[in-house]
Order: structure tokens, then C-alpha cells, then sequence
């Protein structure tokens, strides 16, 4: 781009040169244009003017004349001048012309161009409008180096923040993140929490009761053959139905025991162990609130945090749906996870007090 600048500032300046010199000798073209039509006779006009001579005395014609003569000559000096610029003026042009090669000023063209693939966009362009184009240039150029600049000194910032964290102590974690185990981590952190939020969805759709879809696939390779895909919401339903079946572990129903390996609250069902089903809806309102009790009071071996039950409300429970309760609380009492059990009944006899 400079050698395209340079060059058309070079052409710029001889074509400046060119049009001054024509200027001045279109001028004294004009001047001597002048002086011929002067010359020119005009006997009518010279036979008016020796009859006025002749009138006049001698002393007067003689001044006259002299003084025609200082105009004639100061004229004549004019042209003389004028011509020998003109002559100069075309020397010079002449040597300008001499020195310029057409071959040699095509031949840089296309060097440019060769070099410059842009330059053809830009040759195209003519006058005012290439001058703008090379100002936008220079601005764009400008903004580059400014932005380059900004780049420089943050570059030398992190720099020097990164000669002071090597003269530091290596972090206590560090030959865990240079194994890899860190990023594996922020891995794995990343995918669960992907993974909570789908469970968030989950269990949004496991409240509105909207059962889960399995995908249908039909195999046409020699005999056709049905498959079904579970989706994750399906496998979600199916691992929080068998966690409550885990809390829960033996209820009684009837006059039977039964253990629980599904407690489906989408279907609203519990599958037992044998692969029978029984509805929620089935379920005494008392052996309901026992069943919910049980998963809110039974806890694994390793959890060993202390509980507190407060059973409010016990009246819709008959012994059958306690015992379980009470089963459960026992354990607890004597693994020392249990401080304190109250079960509120409502007698059938209360009295009201006033506190003020």
C-alpha cells in the first residue's frame, strides 16, 4: 500500500507541474494573440488618425509617438519574457516526458498488482473517490495499531502477573490439576449438574402424574422383532419407585404382609415383590399415613444423624399401621439415633383452655 501511495503522490505532483506550465502558456498564447490583432492595419482607422496628426503641432506628435514607442516596447518586452518562460516551461516538460517509460510505468502497474491483489479494486477507482478510500485506509490502519497497542500492554500485564504467581509456592493442588484429576472433576461436576436440573424436570412432571414414554423400535432384519427404548425420565421414575420401596421395606395390608419392590406415586401403584400390584387408593387411609411415616423415619445404617419424630395426628392409624412405626423407632432408639418420639391423638374427651 505504501508503494501505491508513493507512486500516485509522484504522478500527482508531475501532473501538477504539467497543468501550471500549460496555464502560463495558454496565457502567453493569448497575449501574443493579442499583440497580432494590434498589428493588424486598419486603413480607415490610420487615415482618421494622420488627419488628427496633422492638425496637431510638431511637439505633440513627437510625444505622441514617444510615448506609443514606451508602450510598443514595454509590450514587446512583455512577449519576449513570455516566450522565453514558454520555452523554459517547455524544456522542462519536455524533460519530464523524456524521463518517464510508458513500459516501465505498465510494468510497476503490474508488479503492484501482482504483489497487491486488492490493487485492481483500487486502480478502478478514480480521483476524489480514491483519496477517500486511502483515508479510510490510513484510519483503519491507525485503529489497527491502536488496537495492537492495547494488546501490547495487556500482554505485558498478564505477564507480569504470571512471572509472580512462578516465583509463588506451587499450590497445594496443583500436581492434581497437572494429572488431570481437577479437570476431571470439573467434568463430572458439570455433567451432574446437567443432570440435576433434568431431575428437577423430573420430578416437575412426577407431581403432575405424567407418565414416562418408552421409545418403540421395529428391527425388519430377517424377522421383525419389537424393542423399546426406556427414556431417562422412565429410568428416573423407576430408581425413585424403588428407593421408596427400600424406605418402606414390609407393610401390612389385610391380614398379609407384603414387601414392596416398586412404590410407583406416578401410577399410583406399589408392585411387590411377587409381581403383584396394589393401588394406592386401595390402601386404608391409616395404612397410608403409616406407609409415608415409614419413609420419613427409616434411615440407613450409615446415617447417623440424630432424629426427633413428632407424629401429629395418629387417630386414622389402627395397631396394624403403628406397629411398623414403632418397629423402626425401637431400632433407632437402640442405635442411640434416637432422642425423642410424641405421637398426638386427639380424646375423645378435651377441654379448652384460655391462655389469657
Amino acid at each position: 500500500m505504501d508503494d501505491i501511495i508513493q507512486y500516485i503522490d509522484k504522478e500527482y505532483n508531475d501532473c501538477t507541474n504539467v497543468s501550471i506550465n500549460y496555464s502560463k502558456a495558454k496565457r502567453t498564447k493569448e497575449k501574443i494573440t493579442k499583440l497580432k490583432s494590434v498589428g493588424i492595419p486598419d486603413y480607415k482607422k490610420s487615415l482618421d488618425d494622420l488627419k488628427i496628426i496633422s492638425k496637431k503641432s510638431p511637439e505633440s506628435i513627437i510625444d505622441d509617438t514617444e510615448s506609443d514607442m514606451k508602450e510598443l516596447r514595454k509590450k514587446i518586452k512583455e512577449t519576449e519574457d513570455a516566450l522565453n518562460k514558454l520555452k523554459t516551461y517547455g524544456d522542462e516538460i519536455g524533460l519530464k516526458l523524456s524521463s518517464l517509460s510508458i513500459n516501465k510505468i505498465n510494468s510497476d502497474i503490474e508488479e503492484i498488482k501482482l504483489n497487491n491483489p486488492n490493487f485492481k479494486n483500487y486502480y478502478s477507482i478514480g480521483g476524489i473517490d480514491l483519496w477517500k478510500e486511502i483515508e479510510s485506509i490510513k484510519i483503519g490502519i491507525n485503529s489497527k495499531n491502536e488496537s495492537l497497542l492495547r494488546n501490547i500492554s495487556q500482554v505485558e500485564i498478564y505477564q507480569d502477573k504470571l512471572n509472580e504467581l512462578l516465583k509463588k509456592e506451587p499450590h497445594k493442588y496443583q500436581e492434581n490439576y497437572d494429572n488431570g484429576e481437577i479437570q476431571k472433576l470439573a467434568e463430572l461436576v458439570k455433567n451432574l449438574s446437567l443432570s440435576l436440573k433434568s431431575y428437577g424436570d423430573y420430578l416437575t412432571d412426577m407431581r403432575k402424574k405424567n407418565k414416562p414414554e418408552s421409545k418403540r423400535t421395529v428391527s425388519h432384519d430377517g424377522n421383525p422383532k419389537v424393542t423399546w427404548e426406556i427414556s431417562p425420565y422412565e429410568n428416573y421414575c423407576k430408581m425413585i419407585s424403588r428407593y421408596f420401596a427400600l424406605k418402606i421395606k414390609q407393610f401390612n395390608f389385610t391380614s398379609d404382609v407384603f414387601n414392596p419392590k416398586y412404590v410407583n406415586i406416578v401410577t399410583e401403584e406399589i408392585i411387590l415383590d411377587n409381581g403383584k400390584s396394589i393401588k394406592f387408593d386401595d390402601i386404608s387411609t391409616g395404612q397410608g399415613i403409616s406407609l409415608y411415616l415409614q419413609t420419613l423415619v427409616n434411615r440407613s445404617a450409615t446415617d447417623s444423624r440424630k432424629i426427633i419424630a413428632l407424629f401429629d395426628e395418629v387417630s386414622t392409624m389402627d395397631k396394624r399401621s403403628l406397629d411398623p412405626i414403632l418397629e423402626i423407632l425401637r431400632k433407632l432408639n437402640e442405635s442411640g439415633k434416637l432422642m425423642l418420639a410424641i405421637f398426638v391423638k386427639m380424646d375423645e374427651i378435651y377441654e379448652v383452655y384460655n391462655l389469657e
